[in-house]
Formats: structure tokens, sequence, C-alpha cells
């Protein structure tokens, strides 16, 4: 079956019933004094009152802004009706949940959000949906006793007493799973900076206390610093951004206890690896191994005696420290980490290796002999490069400056020259870490 297209005056017809529909819902009964906002710019809405109207959708009103001394006393504005949307009554300000606004639409849900997070209250339910917005600081919002609060709800539809909290959203989930019998989901989105990684971190934590006991929910809440170690990064935005996707499962015994948990990774930022723009980093875990490692690491691990400075792949964006983060104990807490989860002391050595092996990736140089091919500078980087790694010289070397072709069953060797080798290099580094998680078996 095949949809036409819809004729012209059908259409015509449709935007008008539209547009009148739009002025029932928003406009119809504003009067003098009635309260507005007013469309100061493409980014900005001021509050205001009505000093005349007309309902006409081409009539102009006058809208008295608020000011210091008072509603309505401002600057008077001459403007269309059609850049103004109607307010919600005060006693509607800093309103839990914004279904309870008298008006739904973009100044009124900015306003109750922007109350409510001038008194530290960062959760606003929009039905069931939890909105967060970052306070960039700490807030007393994840005490013990709090969390005892949330967990001794009576059931699932109990509301009554209970503010909007991630707390209660993990708390319904759960209440409903074991209610129901059925799997739930928490999805958690926004933009860079917005805290998915700290929501995440919230609801696991809530979710452990809850239905712990087993000892397991302690093995789930350690795989945190492992993901952010790996998958997390400074950026121009946020100082902890997640720079890869993540589904976490969290399974539950018939006893309504965690048992398990599977994590997988998508779309890591490989393009990290090996470069950065001004002011960022590269992944925590780079930093964390180069400041954390003893002198006896270090030497292990042959890293060079000014890491920050010697290696291509950290030494770019001018930025190799984060304010309030100390990337040494991060390593410490790090390796806790992986001891948790049951990566042992052997295969914490053998990823340490091959972290630095990738940085001395970074370091490998090409020259040119001829103009059709390029070859590898002899020296530490691949020296190095390749006991960590566990390859020998001359493979990585041949890798980095040729291609193999099988065409027919016969193989073809084409020399690669400078920018494909360099391309390669990076190719090869950022293809070993994309590959690391997979060693995890969370």
């Amino acid at each position: 079956m095949t949809q036409g297209k819809m004729p012209s005056k059908q259409k015509a017809s449709q935007g008008k019933q539209n547009k009148q529909q739009w002025k029932h819902d928003t406009l119809e009964g504003l009067t003098k004094g009635s309260r507005v906002w007013f469309k100061a710019s493409p980014v900005s809405w001021q509050l205001g009152t009505l000093t005349s109207v007309n309902t006409s959708l081409t009539t102009e009103c006058i809208v008295a802004l608020d000011a210091t001394s008072g509603p309505g006393s401002g600057e008077l504005v001459t403007t269309q009706i059609t850049e103004c949307v109607p307010a919600n009554p005060s006693i509607l300000d800093a309103v839990p949940d914004l279904t309870s606004l008298s008006y739904l639409n973009e100044p009124s849900i900015l306003h109750d959000l922007h109350q409510r997070y001038g008194q530290d209250l960062i959760y606003t339910h929009a039905g069931p949906v939890l909105i967060a917005v970052n306070p960039f600081k700490r807030v007393p919002l994840y005490a013990a006793d709090q969390m005892q609060h949330y967990k001794a709800r009576a059931n699932l539809e109990q509301m009554e007493g209970f503010t909007p909290h991630v707390f209660l959203t993990a708390d319904k989930a759960y209440k409903a799973m074991c209610q129901h019998g059925q799997s739930q989901s928490l999805v958690i989105s926004g933009e860079s900076g917005a805290g998915k990684t700290e929501t995440t971190k919230v609801a696991m934590q809530y979710l452990a206390g809850l239905a712990g006991g087993t000892g397991v929910e302690g093995q789930v809440l350690q795989t945190n610093p492992l993901l952010e170690a790996f998958g997390n990064a400074r950026t121009l935005r946020n100082n902890n951004s997640s720079r890869f996707g993540k589904l976490i499962e969290i399974y539950f015994s018939k006893s309504q206890n965690i048992s398990g948990a599977l994590i997988q990774t998508y779309l890591l930022e490989k393009s990290r690896v090996t470069h950065q723009l001004h002011s960022e980093r590269n992944y925590h875990v780079f930093y964390q191994l180069c400041k954390g490692v003893s002198a006896e690491e270090a030497e292990q691990y042959r890293l060079p005696a000014d890491p920050m400075h010697d290696f291509n792949y950290l030494n770019q964006s001018g930025c190799s420290s984060i304010e309030g983060v100390d990337d040494a104990t991060d390593f410490a807490t790090l390796k806790a980490a992986m001891t948790a989860v049951g990566i042992n002391h052997q295969q914490q050595t053998e990823v340490f290796e091959v972290l630095a092996g990738i940085l001395w990736l970074g370091n490998i140089q090409f020259r040119a002999p001829t103009d059709d091919s390029v070859s590898v500078k002899p020296g530490a980087a691949v020296a190095n490069a390749a006991a960590l790694l566990q390859m020998s010289e001359p493979a990585l070397m041949s890798a980095l400056t040729s291609r193999n072709i099988v065409a027919r069953g016969e193989t073809i060797v084409t020399q690669l020259k400078m920018d494909g080798a360099v391309d390669a290099r990076d190719a090869l580094a950022k293809a070993t870490y994309a590959g690391m998680p997979s060693i995890f078996a969370f």
C-alpha cells in the first residue's frame, strides 16, 4: 500500500488548523494583566505582564517586563503576540514534576528547572522521565540515610514523601522487576558534561545497596574505575567525559539479589589514542600508568624519564594533568579494581605492557630513501614497542612500511609512502587499544 502526496489545498487547510489549535492551546484566555514569557532573543525569555492584548495572531501586544522593583514594573515592549507564551502562576514555581504545570512550554520548563537548581534540587520529574541537571559541585544527596529513605518504600505505587531522585528511579525499576517478574531498563542519556557517568555510578551504588548481600555487588561496582580509566578522557567541556557507549546488564537471582553483570562497550573514540585537541587529554589510563608506577615498574614497562614530554601521543595537546585529579592515586585504585574483578597480577602486567607499547608506537619515526618507499628509523621507539607488544622488530617494521594484498591466491607486497606508513602506525595503535576491553571478563 502506497501513500500519495497530500494536495496543496489540504496541506494549507491542515496548516491553518494546526495554527488555530496552537492558538487555542497557548493564547486563548490571555487578557490584560496576564503573566507571559516574552521571547527576548533566539536563546532567552523574559517574564512580563500583558498591558494590552488582542488574541488575533496578527495583532501586536504590549508587555511590561519584570524588574527588580516588581512584576511588570520594567521596560514596555511592543511585540507580536506570537512572541509570547503563557506563564504559570508563582505558586507553581519549583514543582517537582513538570506535568503539574498549567502551561508546559519551553520557558516554563527552563524556569522550573532553574528555580529547583538554585535550591540544589537537581532532579525533576517529567512524568516517568527523570531530568538531572549537573550541579558541578558536591551536593548532599547521596548519604546512607537518604539511600535508606528510598529503600523503605513499601511498594511500587507509594510515591508520597519521595522527591525526584536517581535513587527513586532505580528503586522503581527494581520493585517493578520484583513485582512483575520482568526485566527493566534505565536509559541514561545527555550531552557531554551532563553527568551521565556519575548518574550511572549512583544508580549502580543504589542497586548494590538495595539488592546486595552476595558479595558480587562489590565486583560490579569495581568495574566503574576500570571503565572510566580506559574509556574516559578530559575534553574541552568535561574533565571526565565518557568517550564510548556502554550497556550494563545486572542479573538478579530468584531471591532478588545481584548475581552477576555483563558490561558491553561500543563506539569507542579510537582517534583520541593518537590525536587530541589543544587542552584535551588522551584516555585517563595512560596518565595513570605514567604517573603511578614505581621506579621498578617504570623500568619494566620501559617508560622514559619524562613520559608526559617524551611520548608523542601525550605531549601534543599541552595538557597532562587535571585540577583536583591525582592520576597516581587513581592508578592504585585502578589496580585494586582489576584485582577485585579477577584480573591477576600477571594479567595486569601484560595490560600495562601493551599500554606502554602503544605509547612507544607513537614515537616511531620514518625516513624516505626513495619517493616510493619508506623505512623505519632504528632506535628506542621501535625496539621498545616491539618488545612490549611481543613482536620481533623486523616484523613490526615490515607491518608499518608495507601492505599485503591477496589477489587470486597470490600475495602482492606493496611498499607504503610516508603518509601511508604514518597512518599504518596510528591505525595499529588505535586497533590495539580498541581491542583491550575484550580482555576484561566483566
